[in-house]
């Protein structure tokens, strides 16, 4: 949209309206932009229980939703002119009324019986245009946060207070939310809530969850079957018109999937059950759960169809087939 209205990529738009206006000359927008000896954070994420460091991810082909590398300082100049609704130090570099637009309601959000528990003073969340927004304890609260491959972050706006809390973390936790939350609750002067608490049983409840969700997978597993084919048959490419191709290998005599488009997303295929694999992708930036590949045969007994399904957090692929 930025490039058909104004002509220039969205790297350059932002550069020259925002950036350089509000001074944030530090402030970048690809990982490629990234020079050696760089004073700039590493990522981390969680890989089988243990924190590890990972690559910067390159998402330039979505930067728009999270490619702009800054620093607090720089982005404290963004909130100064997200309160100064499009003013900052004098100058205006967006209407008010656009600001309005922004902060209003598009789309009206549900609150949980276990929300309404948590925030007793939220009666409301909606999301606006780049900005959710909800009410706290009397004030109106807009919010958004950052998340790619081991960094997430935080921004929260309390314009009645003319207040605005950054968080960044190299890290993929609830931390940057907690802690942004905590100085709002700091700042207004409520009652101390232990907030990391709330969040770790939280974690504890979706950790259940997620075990009893493997084991109702694992108890449904049907034993003693075997493929109906021979472990060559089932080689071979698979293509769709949302991805693109998969293919299927063979190494040392066991089966191996690779996205073709994704060449870092490669898994291994363990019989499962009938012509069902577990799929295992193998270690990368971002720590995929275990799925399933699923090979549909006709009446002839040729492989017609592959569906794949790898549950995860941020990407759904039951579409996928």
């Amino acid at each position: 949209v930025v490039a058909a209205v104004s002509g220039k990529t969205w790297n350059e738009f932002v550069k020259e309206w925002i950036f350089l206006p509000l001074g944030m000359t530090t402030t970048i927008t690809s990982v490629r932009d990234i020079k050696p000896g760089d004073n700039i954070a590493t990522p981390h994420n969680e890989y089988e229980g243990k924190l590890r460091v990972i690559k910067h991810f390159d998402n330039d082909n979505m930067a728009p939703a999270g490619g702009i590398i800054t620093s607090v300082h720089e982005i404290a100049q963004w909130i100064r002119l997200q309160l100064g609704r499009g003013v900052y130090q004098g100058k205006r570099i967006f209407s008010e009324s656009a600001s309005r637009t922004m902060w209003s309601p598009h789309m009206f959000q549900s609150i949980s019986p276990r929300a309404e528990q948590r925030e007793p003073t939220t009666h409301f969340r909606a999301y606006g245009l780049g900005w959710g927004m909800n009410d706290y304890n009397g004030r109106k609260v807009l919010s958004h946060g950052g998340g790619i491959d081991g960094m997430t972050s935080r921004i929260m706006l309390v314009p009645e207070e003319n207040l605005g809390v950054m968080v960044v973390t190299n890290s993929e936790t609830p931390l940057s939310g907690i802690l942004a939350q905590k100085a709002v609750d700091l700042f207004l002067g409520l009652p101390d809530r232990d907030l990391n608490a709330e969040a770790l049983r939280m974690r504890e409840e979706a950790d259940k969850s997620s075990k009893a969700r493997e084991k109702a997978v694992e108890d449904a597993r049907v034993k003693g079957t075997k493929p109906s084919l021979a472990m060559e048959s089932y080689t071979g490419t698979y293509a769709c018109d949302l991805y693109g191709e998969v293919r299927v290998s063979l190494e040392n005599g066991k089966p191996v999937m690779t996205f073709v488009p994704t060449k870092e997303l490669v898994a291994d295929l363990e019989h499962w059950h009938f012509d069902t694999f577990l799929v295992s992708v193998r270690p990368m930036n971002y720590p995929f759960g275990k799925g399933f590949a699923t090979f549909k045969l006709d009446a002839r007994g040729s492989i017609e169809q592959l569906e794949v399904d790898i549950p995860n957090p941020d990407f759904d692929f039951k579409e996928l087939e």
